[in-house]
């Protein structure tokens, strides 16, 4: 049965009002047919149920039910390349940073043991400065988020036997945990707060070096850093498509902040992560949870998301950092 599942149904707004008149679903189906000959017949027959006035919507709901819930992820072979896991549901789960009940309040005895153990690991050029420490935070906690994020993947990645599917599953259930921002992490994003940056030698890459004392916390070292992505000049996503797709597989924290000559060298930014692993790509924005990103969208999805950053928040200077722990 799994033969005859789409790969993606996930529908835009425009193709849920077209499919008011002509079914995406069908148009999907017969693409398939197109491409899988030995399954043509099987796509044409549930497309022409799709287009059948009436039932066209009740089939459309039982097919993306049977898909979501049997078979969330699937080894299909798809147009043109070798057979890959693809992931039908759109969102392994949703979040936000901004939903705790307890408002902004931090613990300042704890947030300060944080901030010393941050300072004690700095690399060369960066230190986190005692009075920068308040009891109440505001702007959110993405970075500390994130970064706890991480810790808990690469446990899961451990138990998931390098089985997609369970990888998946198990990334899905860190909904319970990353709803909303919780207090301790709350705790954390005051003491990474209180970043600074001491000039010396001009050749230091200052910004990897913050990122990297923010991961020393989880004892996270960076192996691999991207060439700067300027969000504001950005005009097509085939800009950042050889970027992106050069990329090496793994776990990578996505740092975009507003560059300001001051002591962090940052008016403020934003922390996301990106995750590509065997085969499936996924994208955590603590403002919205985990999305699905297959590897054709990769360039699509973060041209989007780097122009929206740009957008709402007016920061554009964008890096990768792929982080892997401590030996």
């Amino acid at each position: 049965m799994d033969d005859y599942l789409l790969t993606n149904y996930s529908l835009s707004c425009r193709e849920m009002i077209q499919s008011i008149f002509v079914s995406e679903y069908g148009l999907r189906h017969l693409k398939q047919a197109q491409f899988c000959p030995q399954h043509k017949w099987g796509h044409r027959l549930i497309a022409a149920i799709h287009f059948c006035p009436v039932i066209n919507w009740l089939a459309a709901l039982i097919e993306r039910f049977i898909a979501k819930r049997f078979f969330p992820v699937s080894l299909v072979s798809l147009p043109h390349q070798s057979p890959v896991w693809v992931v039908r549901q759109e969102w392994l789960f949703k979040g936000t940073q901004n939903g705790s009940k307890e408002g902004g309040k931090v613990e300042i005895a704890k947030t300060e043991s944080i901030r010393q153990k941050l300072n004690r690991q700095s690399p060369p050029g960066i230190r986190f400065n005692r009075d920068k420490i308040v009891g109440n935070i505001s702007g959110g906690a993405c970075s500390a988020m994130c970064l706890d994020f991480l810790d808990a993947f690469f446990s899961i990645k451990k138990a998931s036997l390098a089985q997609p599917h369970v990888l998946a599953n198990r990334i899905a259930q860190l909904g319970n945990r990353f709803a909303d921002c919780s207090k301790e992490l709350r705790n954390r994003q005051v003491a990474f707060n209180a970043i600074e940056v001491i000039k010396g030698a001009s050749h230091t890459d200052y910004t990897k070096s913050k990122v990297q004392a923010l991961a020393n916390f989880h004892k996270f070292a960076i192996d691999y850093s991207s060439s700067e992505i300027d969000a504001y000049l950005l005009s097509s996503e085939k800009q950042i498509e050889q970027e992106i797709n050069s990329m090496p597989d793994g776990a990578f924290l996505l740092r975009i902040i507003k560059p300001l000559e001051n002591e962090k060298l940052e008016e403020y930014g934003h922390t996301m992560v990106y995750i590509r692993e065997q085969g499936l790509g996924f994208l955590y924005d603590p403002n919205f949870g985990v999305r699905v990103i297959p590897s054709s969208e990769q360039p699509k999805i973060f041209f989007q998301k780097l122009k929206e950053c740009w957008r709402d928040w007016e920061i554009s200077k964008a890096r990768f950092y792929r982080l892997q722990p401590s030996i």
